[in-house]
């Protein structure tokens, strides 16, 4: 039996007076652990840029289903745009590559989301990326609150491996999309992002941000930011940077990473198979 955790953020603490739908939105173009829950975090305690969430995730989105009742992917999007937009009428939606390529095939993207804005979020550290990744898939910690499930942590070389590679897929898979809006959409606005670049210009960022989507912004805003910008230099841990060691020394990673990425992406079976998804042939994208 799985244990299905209640998340407050998909209840109707966190909804909005409801409206027929958003009049900007956004998606957050993103892959575990690159620091997606944090820049969502600053977005939505603006009050202004939507309340932007994982919708699409499975644990989440059946949430929603049984929340609204509703049977389709469609119907409960639809839904869950008219609750979750901000008074301003902005909605916020984050979205990992593969759950992006799931859902979207029952989707009318281009009706939903064909205006979207997107903020492609990306880590330069890729291998911490997926060694952190690796060490959530043991644990079941994703911050947030809950706690691990697991404590003891085992080095896993080809779990740190699939998790990289899955990351360099949705890196390629979220350009290669970014870069297709963009030409259906010369005015689309697009804005690649690091999580390192975010670090210490939280403010800066996400002022920038609601400009490029021309939302109004407000002088109090930045005291309710400075709520939940992380003030403490970030450490990583002494095993996560172990495994890092470990993983880095085995594959000679450095050199393979002077392939220049994100120019180009280490090539593999998935990452092409990507790249010819139904998702892009149900976009009209290649």
């Amino acid at each position: 039996m799985v244990h299905r955790k209640q998340y407050k953020i998909n209840t109707t603490e966190f909804d909005c007076l409801e409206v027929s739908g958003p009049q900007i939105q956004y998606i957050i173009c993103s892959m575990p652990r690159c620091g997606s829950t944090y820049l969502s975090r600053c977005l939505n305690a603006t009050g202004l840029m939507g309340v932007a969430h994982e919708y699409l995730t499975k644990v989440h989105f059946d949430a929603f289903q049984t929340r609204f009742g509703t049977q389709s992917v469609q119907d409960t999007l639809e839904r869950i745009r008219r609750v979750r937009t901000t008074p301003n009428g902005v909605f916020g939606l984050k979205v990992h590559y593969h759950v992006f390529q799931n859902k979207a095939p029952h989707l009318d993207i281009v009706n939903t989301l064909g205006d979207a804005s997107l903020i492609v979020l990306e880590r330069k550290d890729v291998l911490g990326q997926a060694v952190s990744w690796a060490m959530s898939r043991q644990s079941a910690f994703w911050g947030g609150g809950n706690h691990p499930k697991n404590e003891v942590l085992k080095y896993d070389e080809e779990l740190i491996a699939t998790c990289l590679n899955r990351i360099l897929c949705g890196i390629a898979g979220w350009r290669r999309y970014a870069s297709f809006a963009k030409n259906k959409n010369k005015d689309l606005y697009v804005r690649y992002l690091t999580y390192e670049d975010f670090i210490g210009r939280e403010v800066e960022i996400v002022h920038e941000l609601a400009q490029g989507m021309s939302i109004n912004w407000s002088p109090e805003v930045e005291s309710k930011l400075q709520a939940v910008i992380y003030h403490d230099n970030y450490t990583p841990s002494p095993l996560k940077q172990e495994w890092v060691e470990r993983y880095s020394a085995s594959c000679d990673f450095d050199e393979l990473m002077k392939w220049n990425l994100p120019a180009n992406i280490i090539p593999g079976r998935d990452w092409i198979r990507s790249l010819k998804s139904s998702l892009f042939r149900n976009l009209k994208l290649v």
